[in-house]
């Protein structure tokens, strides 16, 4: 199975520290520009707002901020949960598919390789851990019992989801949860420095600073804005600024990191907030209105931006969900008008409102149930294309499902087709042939809209 195999490579690669005795400080010095290289392997989280519109890429520092209860932790862990499942998903045997001799197995063929499987031998034990995205998890000050049930929940989820996790309880000293991001980093730069790719949650960086501050106060530090001490910054940046995508040369090994900060009553402009702001590459934003109105994950797609993930995005994402966000933010902008002078609105301004009530109804997604990418592009063609446009908003859910369902859980011959669509269509040349997607998804999203 390949579940057993991933949990084995994550224990063997684990228990090599504790029976090596590999010992490392927690403070170290960040890669320098010329170890590091750019930024071109995807990450994909599983949820289809951030995948589509604020791609995350290996290496990459993306912050995710937001009110207390505004989704935070549950985005972050769809995107461990999702590593897995692509994993699953993708290692499959030619036999079991019958791939052999077929177009769809071809394409299908081309994105297995692309995710770094050997498909030549259709053996499980070709798994390539380099492609595998190990998945850590640091929490800082939070309840015992809120930890607990998030592994609960992960496990509920995927059984055999390996997670490696630091946590420094709430009840933990301040020295502790200080502490803890830097041992946590520590463990991802074995990863990383080994040629393997780690992606680490930092949940979250806020409590981290207050733990500092409070250090800091009984020490007699002068207190600054806020009462943090002066060098509150270095503490955030030297943390952040080990997470790299390092140069071929050193095993071309990647950590990226995704840290945490609690906004309060929806404030970005408060001091730690923006700090990890200016030192990521980009944030995630959550708002409690957002999320108060049913819209789940609650991501602000105009304020969230991702400045160097666009480059590891999916081609074929890219293509189809360029028009995405401009649509978005076009509804948003007549949405507050609509409401004083329905009547009088133009017929422009009429389709804008119906195909933005379409897409923010598609951007839904229930917690802990990540898409994978083939789900996610045709979700993204089906809106943008205008296929769910002769659909009312009360079937949009139903039309998802049936996606998800064909896409993430059947293995058959319609999985096959479908997972042709977004492989990589490309020829042996390496020419972009979109006409050839369009045509055979056109047929296929068709279909899929009159099934609901």
């Amino acid at each position: 199975m390949i579940s057993e195999i991933l949990v084995q490579v994550q224990l063997n690669l684990i228990l090599s520290l504790v029976e090596n005795i590999i010992q490392h400080p927690i403070e170290r010095k960040a890669p320098g520009i010329v170890t590091r290289q750019s930024i071109f392997e995807s990450v994909l989280t599983g949820t289809l707002a951030v995948d589509s519109m604020i791609p995350i890429g290996r290496g990459q520092r993306e912050l995710i901020i937001g009110d207390r209860q505004t989704g935070k932790t549950t985005v972050a862990v769809d995107l461990m949960l999702n590593q897995w499942q692509i994993a699953k998903n993708l290692f499959v045997t030619r036999g079991e598919l019958n791939l052999e001799g077929s177009e769809s197995g071809l394409i299908f063929n081309d994105l297995m390789v692309e995710q770094g499987f050997d498909t030549n031998s259709g053996s499980e034990e070709e798994f390539d851990a380099k492609a595998f995205l190990f998945s850590l998890y640091c929490a800082i000050g939070q309840k015992q019992s809120s930890i607990a049930q998030l592994l609960f929940r992960v496990q509920e989820v995927l059984e055999d989801c390996l997670l490696s996790v630091v946590n420094e309880n709430a009840d933990s000293s301040a020295a502790n949860q200080y502490f803890a991001p830097y041992a946590a980093c520590t463990v991802g730069e074995w990863f990383r420095d080994n040629g393997l790719s780690a992606v680490i949650i930092y949940d979250d960086l806020s409590k981290q600073a207050v733990a500092y501050r409070q250090l800091s106060l009984l020490l007699r530090r002068p207190p600054g804005r806020e009462a943090f001490p002066g060098d509150i910054f270095y503490v955030h940046s030297r943390l952040l600024e080990r997470a790299c995508k390092l140069h071929v040369g050193l095993g071309g090994g990647s950590l990226t990191a995704l840290p945490v900060i609690e906004t309060k009553s929806g404030d970005v402009s408060a001091y730690i907030p923006t700090n990890v702001i200016s030192i990521t590459d980009g944030q995630i934003l959550l708002e409690s209105a957002l999320f108060y109105k049913g819209i789940r994950p609650a991501i602000n797609v105009g304020l969230s931006v991702s400045r160097v993930g666009s480059a590891a995005q999916h081609k074929l994402m890219k293509q189809i969900a360029g028009s995405l966000k401009l649509e978005l933010a076009q509804f948003r902008e007549v949405e507050a008008f609509a409401d004083f002078s329905a009547d009088a609105l133009d017929d422009i301004t009429r389709a804008t409102l119906h195909r933005g009530a379409r897409l923010v109804e598609l951007l839904k997604q229930k917690p802990y149930r990540p898409y994978t990418l083939l789900a996610e592009i045709v979700l993204v063609m089906a809106g943008t294309k205008g296929f769910l446009d002769r659909l009312a908003v009360s079937k949009i859910a139903a039309f998802k499902d049936s996606v998800y369902k064909v896409t993430t859980l059947a293995r058959s011959s319609a999985t096959i087709n479908l997972s042709s669509i977004i492989a990589m269509i490309e020829d042996r040349t390496g020419a972009f042939t979109f006409d050839m997607f369009m045509k055979e998804a056109t047929f296929l999203l068709k279909t899929l809209v009159r099934l609901v």
